[in-house]
């Protein structure tokens, strides 16, 4: 924890040898500290809290979904509360997979600012979703404070993760693109150095070659949306994920003429149009992070167990770049002789899409995965500490689920005994002596039902304090 506030004081006297880095030598370079400690730091610190944070409500509220019950049935089994669950399990997956292979970069010595701010501004982001739909689907246990609260905390504490450039509106809608765009382009920095030079021979063959450069990107972005990407061989890549590879050339080239064309048509005055640099950073985050989710799958061994939710964020990046393409060919009006040919794109890609919704089918997938299979949940959640005091809220939630599926047979033969009206139509903790009498449950049946029972009784209570407690 740090204070996140000014500090005052009266009579407070601070050496500069101590206070500055570097000593007073160092004074006026705090600015140049900052950025360089920011072009590594955000891609380190706050994603990892994120992370942390996310793998914890997942771990906790799968947990809960398979506790709580709701018509004799848990509540993770209703297919409302599946669709969060497999978004929660999906971007957990996809935010893990980003930090990484940022991670991975910066661990080599790459220069990586650009990967730092898509890494911080999304992994944030998708933070904040990840704990609003665990929230929802918590309900009361998320909103009633106490010790028992696994959620609040981290729900309260997000606007801090997103309000370090002005609630990541900067790093979207400037410093992703914006920035980006400079450092990476063949060409740009070229054509303004030499108009800052006047130096027209210069100027002269950099932007032949940046005319060039777009017409061969018409060509190419034409000719895969037409072939759908199938045009583009991935060497050396097959199998799983080659499809995919194939989709982020596809959208690479329309975002290369996009962006060449932008820089085209609004010259200086491209640093103000925030709308369609915000844009731009969406599609240069998802191409990023659809290739960090195939370099994680790789590097872990190419697991069966994180196919599926690897392929459902695959499929959520090629949903995000898809909708910000759209959206960038309608509002993109100038230079004024390609309105044309934006328009057609426009039309073919909403013919010829990247992709659709990650499907029904896929989203069951993820989520059985993650209410079935403990490898799943496990590799999901591999960041994420599990408390070893027996008395802790998290520890109550995972041994319930344990003794829930342990007693799981026994409750199925109770639920069929009372479908055949052999039993009343009663909850089963209320059957538990009749179901033994009647010989449909052995006596350690019973005492598994008997034990999940009470386990499910405690691990859903919330908080309660007498006014003595509550009120100093």
């Amino acid at each position: 924890p740090f204070y996140n506030a000014p500090l005052k004081g009266r009579n407070v006297i601070v050496p500069a040898e101590a206070a500055l880095i570097g000593g007073v030598k160092s004074a006026g370079r705090g600015w140049e500290m900052l950025m360089e400690c920011l072009t590594l730091g955000r891609g380190i610190s706050l994603p990892s809290v994120c992370v942390g944070i996310s793998q914890r409500i997942v771990r906790v509220v799968s947990c809960y979904s398979k506790i709580r019950e709701q018509f004799g049935v848990p509540i993770g089994k209703f297919e409302g509360v599946e669709e969060k669950l497999c978004r929660m399990a999906g971007l957990t997956h996809l935010i893990t997979a980003t930090q990484n292979f940022t991670l991975s970069a910066l661990n080599q010595g790459i220069s990586a600012s650009l990967p730092s701010a898509i890494t911080k501004y999304n992994v944030t982001e998708r933070t904040r979703d990840i704990v609003q739909d665990g929230m929802d689907l918590m309900g009361g246990a998320g909103i009633v404070l106490g010790p028992r609260n696994l959620i609040a905390t981290a729900y309260t504490s997000l606007p801090l993760a997103i309000t370090v450039e002005g609630a990541n509106i900067l790093t979207r809608s400037f410093i992703i693109f914006g920035q980006g765009f400079l450092q990476n382009h063949p060409l740009a920095l070229k054509e303004i150095s030499a108009l800052e030079k006047k130096d027209l021979s210069t100027f002269d063959k950099a932007f032949s070659k940046h005319l060039y450069l777009i017409i061969c990107n018409i060509i190419r972005g034409m000719v895969l949306s037409l072939g759908r990407g199938w045009f583009f061989l991935a060497p050396g890549y097959f199998g799983r994920g080659h499809r995919s590879i194939q989709k982020i050339a596809w959208s690479a080239a329309l975002f290369s003429y996009l962006t060449n064309l932008f820089f085209f048509g609004f010259g200086a005055r491209l640093k103000k149009k925030e709308k369609l640099s915000g844009r731009f950073a969406d599609i240069l985050s998802h191409q990023y992070i659809a290739t960090a989710l195939l370099w994680n799958w790789r590097a872990k061994g190419q697991s069966k167990n994180t196919w599926p939710v690897v392929q459902w964020g695959l499929n959520y990046c090629f949903q995000q770049i898809q909708k910000a393409l759209e959206e960038l060919l309608l509002n993109l009006n100038k230079p004024a002789l390609f309105i044309p040919l934006n328009r057609f794109l426009y039309f073919l890609l909403r013919l010829n899409p990247l992709n659709a919704t990650p499907s029904d089918k896929l989203s069951k997938k993820v989520t059985e995965a993650l209410s079935k299979n403990n490898a799943f949940r496990e590799e999901l959640t591999d960041n994420s500490l599990i408390p070893t005091n027996p008395k802790h809220p998290l520890s109550i939630l995972e041994q319930t689920c344990k003794l829930i599926e342990k007693a799981a047979p026994a409750a199925n033969k109770i639920k069929t005994a009372i479908r055949k009206k052999h039993l009343p139509r009663n909850p089963i903790p209320l059957l538990l002596d009749q179901a033994l009498d009647k010989k449909i449950i052995t006596s350690e049946e019973y005492k598994n039902l008997k034990e999940a029972e009470q386990a499910r009784e405690t691990a859903l209570q919330v908080d309660t304090f007498t006014r003595e407690e509550y009120l100093p």
